[in-house]
């Protein structure tokens, strides 16, 4: 099939595709994650299960959903309380065939994180940041990472550097933030709540909706 019917075939299927919960945000989220997150809100409503939340989780979290992110990974053991176990198999397989996979690097921290082995998940997210290195969220949660060991100096540097690349990342604003309040730097906390709620209101209406069992759905009414 020739390039150009490819390219052309790509843009009607984003076009045609069944409209989610959001298709664009505040801040950029590239064309292809906004369908990726399309295709495993659909799997999720087809089977809600660990290995569904935790894709999604992961688009979100690479698409600047951070918080939501972090919501839906916090679902997962209620379906398989060792799915980080998984996740650490899967992607560490994964990882021996294809190093150079950002993506593989990234997931894996988080089953690192989930672990409770803190300085693997900060080297995983270290080595994605190498192979993306233009990446903001990536930065932003080796970010996080550091700063729960402390590092704060360093979270600064690297949520700073993720602001220059996303200006409008209401996550970053809030990671900057809270290394300001933990390195006694008041007003520059103060200035960096006044942002993330400036963001968190403009991008309220493209925020998704948190996924929900429909079992557990249907059980609350």
């Amino acid at each position: 099939m020739p390039h150009k019917t490819k390219l052309k075939l790509v843009a009607l299927l984003l076009t045609v595709m069944p409209a989610t919960h959001t298709m664009a945000a505040i801040h950029h989220v590239p064309d292809a994650l906004v369908a990726e997150q399309q295709v495993f809100e659909q799997r999720l409503a087809e089977n809600y299960n660990a290995e569904n939340l935790f894709e999604l989780a992961m688009i979100y979290a690479m698409s600047g959903w951070i918080e939501l992110g972090w919501d839906t990974l916090k679902q997962i053991p209620d379906y398989d309380e060792d799915y980080h176990k998984t996740v650490l198999s899967k992607y560490g397989a994964l990882i021996q065939k294809n190093p150079k996979v950002w993506q593989y690097h990234f997931k894996i921290a988080f089953g690192h994180y989930f672990d409770k082995n803190k300085v693997e998940a900060q080297n995983s997210f270290q080595r994605a940041l190498e192979l993306a290195p233009k990446n903001p969220w990536i930065m932003g949660l080796l970010g996080l990472v550091v700063g729960e060991q402390k590092d704060y100096e360093r979270t600064i540097k690297l949520a700073k550097k993720a602001l220059k690349i996303e200006p409008d990342g209401a996550a970053l604003h809030f990671l900057l933030g809270l290394a300001y309040k933990e390195t006694g730097q008041y007003f520059g906390m103060i200035g960096q709540a006044t942002q993330v709620a400036r963001l968190k209101s403009a991008e309220a209406k493209y925020r998704p909706v948190p996924p929900q069992d429909p079992k557990k759905k249907s059980h609350d009414k």
